[in-house]
Order: C-alpha cells, then sequence, then structure tokens
C-alpha cells in the first residue's frame, strides 16, 4: 500500500469488525466487487485456486479493514453480485460456483445452493432481510435455502439478471416468454417477491447491452434496426417500465453507456459500424433539456458518476480518468491511474478495470491484481497488489 498526503481517518463499524494486520492473501486475484451503501468501502471478492476471500478496503483512508478467507471460491466474473443488505451489516457473494454465500461481522456465517450446477453466475437481490435470487427463491440467507421453501413466480429471467428498484418495491429485468431464446420476443418485467406480484410486463423488442442506473431506477439499452441503419440509446423508466427518452449517437453504433441515478444525464460513446470500428470513436453526454456535448474523451473502459449526481468519471483504455462537471459537461480535471505490475512482477493484463466513485471524495480503479484508490485532486490515497 503506497499512502498519499490526502489520506483521512478510517471509516470503522463496530458491526464489521476489522482482521488486526489484515494482509491480501497471496495469489488471491479479484473476480468480483462491490460497494457499501453508506461508507466509503471496496469490497473484493478474491479467489486462488479453490480457496476464496473477502476483502474491505477504507477508500477514504487507504486502509484494508478485513480479510474473510473461506474454503470455497467466490465472486462471479465481474458481475457485480457482491451485495451489502440495506443496513450494511451483512453481505451475500455468489460462491462454489452457482452458490450464495452469506457473511456477517466479517465473517463467512452460511453457503446455499438455490440451484444445480451452472455456467454462469447466480443474480440475486436483497429484498428486505431476505435474497431473490434468479431461480425463483425468495428466502433469508442465515436460515437457508431448504426443501421446504418453494420457488415463487417462475420468471425466466435472461443471463443479465436484474436489478432492485428501491422505488418501486420490485427487482427489474427482461425475462424470455418461453424457454426458446428470442430476444426480440423478451419482455421487461418487474416482479415484486415479497408479495408475489407482476407490476408490470411490457414488451421491449430487439434490445442489447441492457444496464441499470447504480439504484436501479433507470433502464439503458441499445437498439439496433432490423433493416439496418444508425443503432440508438434507449432509456426506460424502470418506475413504469416505458421508453422514456431516445437517443442517436453520433457514429451510428453505441459503445459503452451509462445512466445518471436521476435518469436527467445519460453518457454513451459511438463507433461507425465494423470494419471501421477502431478509426472514429465519440462519447456524448445527452443532459435533459439540452443538446448534446461531446467530450474529449478516448474509448472508455468503465464510466462512476458520483453520489450527489454532480459529477462524472471517464476511465478510458490508456487509463486516464476524466472528470466532468454534470452541470456545465465541462472536464474538471484529468488524472493518470496506470496499472500495476502484477503478481511476480509482470505486466498488467491490461484491458479489464473497473472504476468506482467511493464517498463522495474517492476514485478506485480496481483490476484482476490490484486496486487503485485516488483523491480528486489525482493524488493516490492508496495502491494494493495481490502478492505472489
Amino acid at each position: 500500500m503506497t499512502p498519499s498526503a490526502s489520506t483521512l481517518p478510517p471509516a470503522f463499524d463496530p458491526k464489521w469488525p476489522a482482521t488486526p494486520d489484515a494482509k491480501w492473501p497471496a495469489g488471491c486475484l479479484v473476480w468480483d466487487v462491490g460497494v457499501h451503501p453508506t461508507l466509503p468501502w471496496v469490497t473484493l471478492a478474491c479467489n486462488k485456486s479453490d480457496f476464496g476471500a473477502i476483502l474491505v478496503i477504507d477508500a477514504q483512508s487507504g486502509a484494508l479493514v478485513s480479510v474473510s478467507t473461506a474454503d470455497e471460491t467466490v465472486g462471479w466474473a465481474n458481475e457485480g453480485l457482491v451485495l451489502w443488505d440495506g443496513t450494511g451489516t451483512r453481505l451475500c457473494t455468489n460462491a462454489e460456483g452457482s452458490g450464495i454465500a452469506l457473511l456477517e461481522r466479517a465473517a463467512f456465517v452460511g453457503l446455499n445452493h438455490v440451484a444445480d450446477a451452472r455456467d454462469g453466475a447466480t443474480h440475486y437481490a436483497w429484498v428486505d432481510h431476505r435474497i431473490y435470487t434468479d431461480t425463483n427463491h425468495l428466502f433469508d440467507p442465515e436460515r437457508g435455502v431448504h426443501f421446504d421453501v418453494p420457488a415463487s413466480r417462475e420468471l425466466r429471467w435472461t443471463i443479465d439478471g436484474f436489478r432492485w428498484n428501491a422505488s418501486i418495491g420490485a427487482v427489474v429485468g427482461q425475462v424470455d416468454p418461453t424457454e426458446d431464446v428470442v430476444v426480440a420476443a423478451r419482455r421487461l418485467v418487474a416482479y415484486d417477491p415479497a408479495r408475489d406480484a407482476v407490476l408490470y410486463d411490457r414488451a421491449t423488442g430487439d434490445i442489447r447491452n441492457v444496464q441499470w442506473s447504480g439504484n436501479g431506477r433507470w433502464v439503458l439499452a441499445g437498439q439496433r434496426p432490423p433493416s439496418g441503419g444508425p443503432a440508438e440509446v434507449l432509456l426506460i423508466d424502470g418506475n413504469t417500465g416505458r421508453e422514456a427518452r431516445r437517443f442517436s449517437p453520433k457514429l451510428g453504433d453505441y459503445g459503452r453507456m451509462s445512466v445518471s441515478d436521476e435518469g436527467d444525464v445519460v453518457v454513451a460513446s459511438s463507433h461507425r459500424p465494423a470494419p471501421t470500428a477502431a478509426i472514429d470513436h465519440a462519447t456524448q453526454l445527452w443532459r435533459q433539456g439540452k443538446p448534446p456535448v461531446e467530450l474529449p474523451v478516448r474509448a472508455g473502459v468503465d464510466i462512476a458518476w458520483s453520489p450527489d449526481g454532480s459529477g462524472m468519471a471517464w476511465l478510458d483504455e490508456r487509463r486516464t480518468i476524466t472528470l466532468v462537471d454534470v452541470a456545465t459537461a465541462r472536464v474538471v480535471t484529468t488524472l493518470s491511474a496506470p496499472e500495476p505490475k502484477a503478481p511476480g512482477g509482470s505486466e498488467g493484463e491490461g484491458g479489464r478495470a473497473e472504476l468506482l466513485w467511493v464517498g463522495p471524495a474517492r476514485l478506485a480503479v480496481v483490476g484482476f491484481h490490484y486496486v487503485s484508490v485516488y483523491a480528486l485532486d489525482g493524488s493516490r490515497v492508496a495502491e494494493f497488489v495481490a502478492p505472489s
């Protein structure tokens, strides 16, 4: 770890005890990542062979808060399924393949298998003290899944899963109406597992690259006309399932995109359709009631929003972070976030990285073997690299 002068006192929670002399386990590489709902904590699911660990890093101070180890792998392929409950005292993660493990007080306390072996993650969301899974089960992860826990309404959730939308008390995602996967026939569904009630069920047409705002309130997707022509970006109101706005990418095809929690700002990159995709790139910022603004950034790797929605951070392929003031669409600053050498001194893998805006004043870049934390002035608060 390399601290900087901008470090602040650590943010600890007595309900999540710190690990004395915490150290990143040797050879344990990052599979998935999450953020605490109220504290400036980055949560990592790391694995080495059939050994797993959950690491909690306080981005405010740059301290490694806790290391919780398990005899099974945890996390799943960058799916964003390291999820704290609303109180920030219980944590779940995919484990041992498609299972779901529960942690309390920085310790593993349960492992639930809700499905037979599968080739993908088990998507889930916290619903009060229970979790709902894409296998249509609603249960308390502390008590576990028993044979007397029936499956809820049968919904064939797609591999994109769903997100919890607290404003309507439902999970929102796409489903396949039949066992035959036909993308154009998929429907957008809002489902309240606690009441076993479908709030809406709407046809969406052939939409791709479906994603959600951080709070699950808005759905963003790309759509290409079946007859050809320029693609479009669709913003869907997650409360109603209806299209709210439609955007036309400058260069004809959509790329990386994201929407703010309020749904009033959308950022999306675009490129010319193959075979010229590598030649041109443009990134635009759309703000409600204003014309789009093209941002001076390179092709993106990830996007993050400040907690109050006033700022947007763009991580590009050269590991440069560009901070943008949303109100003015102007660049505030840029900072370099180079990838450190991998364990053993080799060059990093390049490519995969996640950008997180943690608390009001910290940015974290998470790669396969590292976490780098920065203050908004560009100074590096801390850097952790998995030891070999």
